[in-house]
């Protein structure tokens, strides 16, 4: 029992360690089976992750740097999928509604935990969410946008909203004001 729990340990210590040696590099790398990409300029992001997508790399999750950049954990997946990725970045919030449905509309679905806020000022600028199509979508996706930080009004439509077919898939924070994204599938 206790080699097995050091086996597991000593592999995790490896890949930590891989992954912060591609972090440092910040060039992607298309043989790695993981790795770190980070990036500060969300239109080289977008390039980076469909280059990525195109030979068989995911996006697994993201992390904000508590600046301007934004890491994402790449995982090189087996066999012939591909990806394509979609970037929602906006200060404003019925921008960023707008531009996470329109690429629901075109078949991206929201990836919950790469939801972050790019800025140089803790809270405030642009949120940034990645959208991904992969092998396997099927369908459209609509969105909405609640502010969960007005309780009265957020069961009402919350609730509704669950009626009609939506989902949540993910929360943040931005300033003072919580944000739900709720996802709806259409065939």
């Amino acid at each position: 029992m206790r080699t097995t729990t050091r086996k597991t340990a000593l592999a995790g210590v490896a890949m930590l360690a891989a992954l912060a040696g591609t972090a440092a590099a910040q060039k992607l790398d298309l043989t790695r089976d993981y790795q770190i990409l980070s990036r500060g300029d969300v239109k080289k992001l977008h390039g980076d992750l469909n280059k990525a997508g195109q030979n068989g790399i995911r996006v697994v999750t993201a992390s904000f740097s508590g600046g301007d950049r934004i890491r994402l954990l790449l995982e090189k997946t087996s066999g012939e999928e591909t990806y394509e990725y979609y970037i929602a970045a906006a200060g404003d919030m019925t921008k960023l509604e707008q531009q996470i449905s329109h690429g629901g509309a075109q078949g991206y679905r929201v990836l919950p935990d790469t939801m972050t806020v790019k800025s140089k000022t803790l809270g405030k600028g642009d949120v940034v969410m990645i959208m991904e199509k992969g092998p396997r979508s099927k369908g459209t996706y609509e969105y909405l946008m609640l502010d969960a930080t007005l309780p009265a009004t957020l069961q009402v439509t919350l609730k509704s909203s669950i009626e009609q077919g939506y989902k949540v898939v993910g929360m943040f924070e931005r300033g003072k004001r919580l944000l739900l994204i709720l996802e709806k599938q259409n065939e």
